[in-house]
């Protein structure tokens, strides 16, 4: 089922008859969407996010999802930024909580930047030796395709599209500029 809200958000979710809830969040910026010389900045920022927010430090965070017995992550592609949250069921509030908490409160520590661009840097170097990431899997695909109707790159299970402009993803472009 897909609902569009009056603020443009989508919420796209599929039922299934199991124990666990998978929450995902799309934010349509990739690589596709990124101006000459802010290229990787959607990659960066995915980072960045699983850092601490104003609320949470990035322990808390992984911790609290963990220690629930759920596993929290994310990735980036060509057209979209996603992360997500798989967690039994009856956590579904608290794992919603700390997605909207990461996305709309994110900490952008100087520190911190500069340490997930050496990161990153390295995940580069690893994507560009492994071709194993030069494949898909076909049965994701269809199924991501049924979910949301191709309108974009990668699977996912279910899909939140948000979209990010301006302010605190701004100053990290900024940041990343200097």
């Amino acid at each position: 089922m897909k609902t569009i809200l009056k603020n443009g958000l989508t919420i796209v979710f599929k039922k299934k008859n199991n124990n666990s809830v998978t929450l995902v969040v799309l934010v349509k910026t990739g690589s596709n969407y990124e101006t000459k010389g802010r290229e990787g900045i959607s990659h960066f920022i995915e980072h960045l996010l699983f850092e601490g927010t104003k609320n949470r430090t990035s322990h808390e965070i992984t911790n609290a999802i963990e220690s629930l017995g759920g596993d929290i992550n994310a990735f980036t592609s060509n057209e979209a930024t996603v992360y997500y949250i798989n967690i039994p069921k009856k956590h579904f509030d608290i794992a919603l909580n700390i997605l909207a908490d990461m996305l709309q409160n994110p900490m952008f520590d100087p520190k911190i930047i500069e340490k997930e661009r050496k990161v990153i840097l390295e995940e580069i170097n690893l994507h560009i030796n492994d071709v194993g990431n030069k494949q898909g899997d076909p049965d994701r695909m269809k199924f991501y395709n049924e979910v949301t109707n191709g309108e974009y790159a990668n699977p996912v299970n279910a899909v939140h599209t948000i979209g990010i402009g301006g302010g605190a993803a701004m100053d990290v472009a900024r940041a990343i500029a200097l």
